[in-house]
């Protein structure tokens, strides 16, 4: 009976740990699935991850190496069900995973050298000081995974790939030092000078990962000026360009009605010497002229409204037919970005039309709800452009002022916490894009 409690109180300890890892995730990436019930994906991350471990504990007393096993079942379990970059999900379960076995290490060794325990007994016998072992544990770690979590939130930008694999390295590095020591704990009867001497050295290996994690908060720091440096020198561009816009629009007004003025005199010509077909066919041709000349889009924002008319205007100079689907307001995001955003998408797909031979076209289409904008955009190309080239670098020759483009939308994408696809299909080269923002 004593054993069966036991074993009860153990498997509850799994789970709490499996849900305190599993909720450190949840609140550092959104969930692909369910989003309206998050709870399904904790409860799903929690059963993988604990029955991992509990059916683990009928083959081995102590995992050691397998816990790398556990790190693939909440990784794959991430990779399905979270939003995120699959390295930099890899390095925060890296992270996490060494946060548990070094609130164990401690855990133990504090207990041995105040109680006098050997760490093989705390380790596998039924006894009040692994009861309060393993509670304690798990009481620390989730304090100590809330806080990391909160750290992460607010200072922590995603890492590219090269960062990535260093610092997963160095994490692995580390976890398998602390598993080596906890290993030693358990199944050596160490004398109390030795566990003062593998308590340095876990804080040794605690001060080292201290700072590579503020090496990754300053390497995260320095990104956010850089991103934000790139989108204000864009933004920037952006405003030169609406105020070039808006004088090439007032200078066209004034040509206009220099225009009409000589319109005028010749119907009033024509009228008096009562030549009507020639006045019909002339005051046809002065509608279409108007026409020609007028906006094309009207949106409420003279920023988006005027630089979507310039580049639709110069598209169907391009011989590029363009069509627009779109809602007549936007909020919730930097207006500025937007157009900077919707302006560099125009940019690339009227690029990329100008070398079809035959039939040109552009659809962009923008819609709004509560809580996101979506921005879809498709265009005929000549020949794929993701085949040799998934990440989209420019192909122009003088890459120190060019590139910028899809760099920029990116950054944008990935202030607003959003998500982007790219795809071809009949010809055409797409992309869709979501904005989250506040409500």
């Amino acid at each position: 009976m004593k054993e069966v409690a036991w074993s009860c109180y153990e498997n509850l300890i799994n789970i709490i740990q499996a849900f305190v890892l599993i909720d450190f995730m949840v609140r550092l990436y959104k969930v692909k699935y369910w989003k309206d019930k998050p709870v399904i994906t904790r409860i799903i991350g929690t059963a993988i991850y604990a029955g991992g471990i509990i059916l683990s504990n009928y083959f081995v007393e102590f995992e050691g190496l397998g816990m790398l096993g556990f790190v693939f079942l909440l990784w794959l379990w991430a990779v399905v069900l979270l939003e995120g970059k699959w390295y930099t999900m890899l390095t925060v379960i890296m992270l996490e995973e060494l946060a548990v076995i070094f609130v164990s290490t401690v855990v133990i060794l504090l207990v041995c050298l105040f109680t006098g325990i050997d760490g093989a007994e705390l380790a596998f016998a039924i006894c009040p000081e692994r009861f309060f072992g393993l509670l304690l544990t798990q009481i620390l770690l989730a304090v100590c995974l809330r806080v990391l979590a909160n750290v992460i939130k607010e200072q922590w930008k995603p890492l590219n790939k090269s960062e990535g694999k260093i610092f997963v390295l160095v994490f692995l590095i580390s976890l398998l030092a602390f598993l080596c020591i906890t290993q030693v704990v358990i199944t050596q009867n160490l004398a109390g000078i030795n566990e003062i001497r593998l308590f340095c050295a876990c804080g040794a290996l605690i001060f080292l990962n201290a700072i590579c994690f503020r090496m990754l908060i300053n390497l995260a720091k320095k990104r956010k000026i850089e991103t934000e440096n790139l989108l204000l020198k864009e933004q920037a561009a952006y405003q030169k360009r609406y105020a070039k816009v808006v004088k090439q629009q007032y200078d066209e007004m004034k040509q206009i009605r220099h225009d009409m003025k000589q319109h005028y005199s010749v119907l009033e010509n024509l009228l008096v010497q009562e030549k009507y077909l020639p006045m019909k066919k002339y005051l046809l041709k002065c509608i279409e002229s108007i026409n020609n000349r007028e906006n094309l889009i009207y949106i409420n924002n003279e920023y988006i409204n005027a630089i979507l008319n310039r580049k639709i205007n110069y598209a169907r100079d391009k011989q590029i037919d363009v069509s627009l689907t779109s809602v007549q307001e936007f909020s919730g995001v930097d207006e500025m970005e937007l157009c900077n955003l919707i302006g560099n998408l125009m940019d690339n797909a009227v690029e990329a039309c100008e070398k079809v031979k035959g039939q040109r076209k552009i659809e962009l289409s923008m819609s709004q709800d509560e809580e996101k904008i979506y921005v879809e955009i498709k265009n005929t190309i000549e020949k794929s452009i993701l085949e040799g080239n998934r990440e989209l670098k420019t192909s122009k020759l003088d890459r120190s002022i060019h590139g910028y483009g899809m760099k920029t939308i990116k950054e944008i994408v990935k202030k607003y916490e959003g998500h982007m696809d790219i795809w071809e299909e009949m010809g055409e080269f797409c992309i869709s894009l979501v904005l989250y923002f506040d409500k």
